[in-house]
């Protein structure tokens, strides 16, 4: 159960309710599941049949309300709670049952001490008025909202002016009580709660105040309770308050448990009756008893992944032609579309990671942080800065506690370098495990102002004959070196060694390849990758993510390979090692993006992920007027050398599709999507095998329906709109 303080607490977000660390935000939301499960078990016949088969809809959405305050909505704080000694003594007969002469008495002091029981009176008369539509998703919905406040009414700390403690030196008495010392005792406290059966209750609004006025009188007994039980010391050097410990919690739980079970029963045994009495007032209409909600927030994750550079209908061709099998057969598991979007399409998909300030639109992911899940994002456009979505609260909240954020600041950081001919030297004042032998030679590059030292040498173990083997280590280093060999480009982005470099941001894994080396040192081809900058929401994730990525690169060369550096392209004369070279950049970029989301999605909590695939624009561009056979000056025979070098582009954004799927397993959906709509949707739900038509922008109902459920605020409707979706 959850309480807002007066008008000034509303916009702290629930900072009561959490009471603790931000990773601890859905433990007070459990008590209202829980009361929720009991009121379904108080209800007669049809009425338990609905309830009861939608029991994951009635539970998850018990926490709107909160979810609301959290997240800002004008006005919602004082729904929560009412301060009844603020208006008199025990037992409260100046404040009337009407809210009108309420507020004519009181005036501005009204709404600021709180409006719980005409909440619960606006919201029962929605839901009788939802009985008489028929609309079964209309009376869950409205009966999951009404019990939240029913419940809140029940607790002690939500009828004082004293409501956290905070005037008597007693601060987070509010979390402790309702939060964690639930949370610690819930299995001794859920097998106690046993409500009545439903009974018909003639004025909700009095209920409220009756409950009201207990709860006051048991808030001062816990208080008290709270005073007697905490320690005495709190020690200066712990972060933390000492006198609120396990033992406080075990004396705390021995003296309220009685008072919590029974507040707990009373609320479930509210909530079931006043749902029992709007079916009843409605003239206890017909019930579609089979009716049930598709899809249920947190009972589904998504991974949805955007590709850039490469519309649908390319895409289309190169699965038609055995190029991604892995996006094929998230098709056959799924929905996929087919088409192009009409125009204005791609600004819609857009705005699914951006929002639009034009149809006053919010990003997705804002839309599910809203809702209390947990969201990761992975490289989308515009989230760096953080701040905005934090601090400024330019969605109306901060947003931190849902989101976890991860960008590249829309920079490319590092530039990439290609080194040939570097100037040689003896070898000398090098540490640590040097190669044995008087031919070495050394060598000296810079990296973003720090200097990289080179080891040239002939490996003994290898029958080439000349410098064929060549260290990089900073301040000659061995022991801390990477080992580089010459050999032609491949398939796979193994050649690519990373060192780390004392960068001005802190050391920086910075990845390196040797293409080439003549035996005398004379020449070579060594390639210096770009760096990426990675920033995090969470200041732990970013150390943790570049640990286990070794790195982040970010794109491919295609500077590099249009300028020569590679050597001669197929377009000016060259065998093609030019594109070998290129491409083997964009699998190291595609390896490293492929290990960051795989980070984002084993190592933080997400209920939606959104990431990206490869970035292949510059290579389809760079090659596309090559191959385009409508072009004035077509060359065939230069476009079939170049067609399977383009061929690879696809194949390693279909590695990462694998990849995605495999992380998506079958419990996860999986959306791809290309900025003409999208491109396959696979997971739980999902009808296999569904052609979804020709696309309006990312028209797809389990897109958004089946992402768990959600359903998004005024402010996003303007983009689910343009999009098509289906919203439950």
């Amino acid at each position: 159960m959850s309480r807002r303080g007066a008008a000034s607490r509303a916009a702290l977000a629930l900072a009561i309710f959490l009471a603790g660390p931000l990773s601890a935000a859905a433990f007070g939301f459990a008590a209202h599941r829980l009361a929720h499960d009991k009121a379904i078990g108080t209800l007669p016949p049809p009425l338990r049949e609905l309830f009861a088969g939608n029991a994951a809809y009635l539970r998850e959405h018990a926490i709107d309300p909160d979810l609301w305050a959290i997240s800002g909505v004008p006005g919602e704080g004082p729904n929560h709670y009412l301060n009844l000694d603020a208006f008199g003594a025990y037992p409260f007969a100046e404040i009337p049952l009407s809210e009108a002469e309420h507020r004519a008495l009181q005036g501005k002091k009204a709404s600021e001490q709180g409006r719980v029981p005409w909440r619960v009176g606006e919201v029962y008369r929605e839901l009788v008025a939802a009985f008489q539509s028929g609309d079964p998703a209309r009376v869950l919905e409205r009966a999951a909202v009404l019990g939240h406040y029913v419940e809140d009414s029940h607790v002690p700390l939500h009828s004082l002016v004293n409501y956290d403690g905070q005037l008597t030196d007693q601060k987070g008495v509010h979390g402790r009580w309702e939060t964690e010392m639930f949370e610690r005792f819930e299995r001794q406290i859920e097998r106690a709660v046993l409500p009545a059966a439903a009974e018909r209750i003639q004025d909700p609004v009095a209920s409220i105040f009756s409950v009201l006025r207990e709860s006051f009188a048991g808030g001062q007994e816990t208080l008290a309770a709270d005073r007697e039980v905490a320690g005495t010391l709190d020690l200066a050097e712990t972060p933390e308050d000492d006198r609120y410990d396990d033992g406080y919690y075990s004396r705390f739980f021995e003296r309220e448990e009685e008072r919590f079970v029974a507040r707990l029963t009373s609320a479930a045994h509210l909530v079931g009756s006043l749902w029992y009495s709007a079916w009843d007032e409605a003239g206890r209409p017909a019930l579609d008893t089979s009716f049930r909600f598709p899809y249920v927030r947190r009972q589904t994750r998504m991974i949805l992944a955007t590709l850039d550079g490469a519309g649908s209908t390319a895409i289309g061709d190169a699965v038609a032609r055995g190029l991604m099998p892995n996006l094929a057969g998230v098709r056959r598991r799924g929905a996929w579309a087919r088409g192009v979007a009409p125009a204005g399409a791609a600004a819609s998909t857009q705005a699914l990671l951006t929002g639009s300030d034009e149809a006053g639109a919010e990003p997705l992911w804002i839309s599910a942080a809203r809702q209390g899940l947990d969201v990761t994002t992975v490289l989308v456009p515009e989230t760096w800065p953080f701040v905005p979505y934090l601090r400024e609260k330019r969605f109306g909240a901060d947003f931190g506690r849902s989101l976890n954020l991860i960008s590249d600041r829309g920079e490319r950081g590092i530039e990439e370098a290609v080194f040939t001919r570097l100037p040689l030297r003896p070898a000398a004042g090098w540490k640590g495990p040097v190669p044995s032998g008087a031919d070495l030679r050394e060598l000296a590059l810079r990296v973003s102002g720090v200097a990289v030292d080179g080891l040239l040498f002939d490996d003994p173990t290898d029958p080439v004959s000349g410098f064929d083997t060549l260290l990089l280590a900073v301040e000659k280093d061995a022991a801390r070196a990477i080992r580089l060999k010459p050999r032609p480009a491949g398939d796979t982005a193994d050649g690519f060694q990373a060192l780390t470099v004392p960068l001005a941001g802190g050391p920086t894994a910075v990845s390196f390849r040797l293409f080439a080396l003549a035996p005398d040192g004379s020449d070579l081809l060594l390639y210096q990758a770009p760096v990426s900058p990675l920033e995090t929401s969470r200041d732990r994730v970013r150390s943790a993510a570049l640990q286990s990525i070794g790195g982040f690169v970010g794109h491919g060369s295609v500077g590099a390979y249009r300028s020569g550096a590679f050597g001669k392209t197929l377009a000016a004369g060259g065998d093609g090692t030019a594109e070998a070279r290129y491409l083997e950049t964009v699998r190291l970029a595609a390896r490293q993006l492929g290990r960051l989301t795989e980070f984002a999605a084993r190592r933080t909590r997400y209920d939606l992920l959104i990431g990206r695939l490869p970035d292949v624009a510059e290579g389809l561009a760079t090659w596309g007027d090559l191959l385009d056979a409508k072009r004035r000056g077509y060359d065939s025979t230069l476009a079939a050398r170049l067609r399977p070098h383009a061929d690879v582009l696809f194949r390693i954004v279909d590695g990462c599709v694998g990849t995605l799927a495999a992380l998506a397993g079958d419990d996860a959906m999986l959306a791809i999507a290309a900025a003409e709509g999208p491109l396959a949707v696979a997971g739980p739900g999902v009808a296999a095998g569904v052609d979804l038509g020709v696309v309006r922008a990312i028209d797809v109902a389990p897109t958004l329906s089946a992402l768990l459920g959600v359903d998004p605020p005024a402010r996003a409707r303007g983009t689910v709109a343009r999009m098509g979706m289906r919203v439950f």
